[in-house]
């Protein structure tokens, strides 16, 4: 499937309800972990089912929060230059957490942030619009340098 084709359907599942993923992703009571962290982000509820998404939603006190998709085939399928193109450049770069040639390219306003190095996509975030502040002071850790 194309690389924008994913993104966009992927961007619209943050606007369901948690019981609407739920439903949507086959999640059942055993693929929902309680005080789960992503990064900054604490007491959130995730919610992840392999078998029917890539992606782990979290929630907040019942309110999206974040899509988490991690390294594997769905994003190896992606194009860093065509989400580029798609995105309007290169965005907010940040150094990503993933290894010293990836770049975390961010795009506060339209919610959507992903690593890539070279030759590949390895995360892509999705959440709400915000601004790049607001995503510093709420997700993103500086990973600090690397060493080999």
């Amino acid at each position: 499937m194309d690389t924008i084709i994913i993104l966009s359907e992927w961007v619209k599942l943050r606007n369901l309800s948690m019981q609407q993923i739920k439903e949507r992703c086959s999640i059942s009571d055993s693929q929902i972990r309680q005080n789960s962290s992503y990064i900054k982000l604490t007491n959130l509820t995730a919610l992840h089912n392999p078998a029917q998404f890539p992606g782990t939603f979290y929630f907040q006190d019942g309110k999206f929060v974040l899509l988490y998709v991690g390294a594997g085939p769905e994003l190896d399928q992606m194009d860093r230059k065509t989400l580029w193109d798609y995105l309007g450049g290169q965005g907010v770069k940040l150094q990503s957490r993933v290894e010293k040639r990836a770049v975390h390219h961010v795009y506060p306003e339209l919610g959507i942030a992903f690593s890539a190095d070279p030759e590949s996509v390895s995360i892509l975030e999705i959440f709400p619009p915000m601004t790049i502040e607001q995503y510093q002071a709420t997700i993103y850790r500086d990973p600090g340098l690397f060493i080999k």
